[in-house]
């Protein structure tokens, strides 16, 4: 409840430069090129997710989202010992991205054996299904691909109206444990320090760089389906 953040609650966002307490600077190495060191922030809050889905090696967990979270997340999944990793994404090229970055299996939404498919794949259901899309239905798709007893991490982040329902006698009879996770608290140096090391891959993602002057018409249009990142250009 006391959560304050740079650019949000505090001014900071959108400047060339910016006046911060120093708790909050972290220290990069001379050879992490600013343009990777800037996945520190969603890289940060993708490891609270993971910490909160508590995967054990040699488990199954399926992806539901394709873009930058759900491809980190994946990453990160893969490095927690899963042993096979399934991403769910709509549009093609960030699936062919998907394994080029080491996803197992991926699917499209449309795919009309998705569910099925997975079942067999995972023998019965992932242990694991993490929503990365933001969107009531991609939280559906993820409650229907876990096993008994498994869990469901909901970290998209998704419109104040949305929703979804819920079978009471089937999440009865399951034992499905739902989680959520909020931001990024205290794992900032450790996103640091997995860039720094190489052991996430963000040198595939496709950047867009944003000046200041065409910044006002980024955020009114919304994202190019093909850009996984904005990024200021120097």
């Amino acid at each position: 409840k006391n959560h304050k953040a740079l650019g949000v609650t505090l001014d900071g966002g959108f400047a060339e430069y910016a006046v911060v307490p120093s708790s909050q600077v972290y220290l990069i190495p001379d050879d992490l090129p600013l343009n990777r060191a800037s996945f520190a922030e969603p890289l940060s809050c993708c490891i609270r997710g993971i910490d909160r889905a508590q995967i054990k090696a040699g488990e199954n967990v399926s992806i539901v989202g394709g873009g930058t979270i759900g491809l980190i997340m994946m990453q990160l999944a893969k490095l927690s010992g899963a042993a096979n990793v399934i991403v769910i994404e709509p549009q093609q090229h960030k699936r062919e991205l998907a394994v080029q970055l080491g996803a197992d299996f991926v699917f499209s939404l449309d795919d009309s054996r998705l569910i099925d498919s997975i079942q067999d794949i995972t023998h019965g259901g992932s242990n694991t299904a993490i929503e990365c899309a933001g969107n009531s239905n991609a939280v559906t798709i993820a409650l229907n691909l876990v096993r008994r007893g498994g869990k469901v991490i909901i970290f998209g982040l998704a419109s104040r109206d949305s929703k979804i329902e819920l079978n009471l006698q089937e999440a009865f009879r399951n034992e499905v444990t739902i989680k959520f996770s909020f931001l990024n608290p205290f794992t900032f140096s450790r996103a640091v320090e997995l860039l720094s090391a190489r052991k996430i891959n963000v040198e595939k993602f496709s950047v867009s760089e944003v000046t200041f002057e065409n910044l006002s018409n980024v955020l009114e249009h919304g994202n190019n389906t093909n850009t996984l990142k904005y990024q200021f250009k120097n």
